[in-house]
């Protein structure tokens, strides 16, 4: 199994992980400028449908969770 160090040098995984959990936080929490940026995003190939789906659900979730 390949990890992030096999592939990038440690300053990289981190600066992509660093951005990684950016746009997490940013979806999650309904950052327009965040979804914004990865939903137009065309140099990762990723199905926009499907992350939508996945995002609305942890809302769903974390809005449960607070009632």
């Amino acid at each position: 199994m390949l990890t992030c160090f096999s592939i990038f040098n440690s300053q990289e995984c981190s600066e992509n992980a660093s951005i990684a959990s950016s746009w997490f936080d940013g979806l999650i929490s309904k950052d327009i400028q965040i979804a914004n940026e990865v939903f137009s995003n065309h140099t990762i190939d990723f199905d926009r449908q499907e992350l939508r789906k996945l995002v609305r659900s942890v809302q769903s979730t974390q809005e449960q969770q607070l009632k």
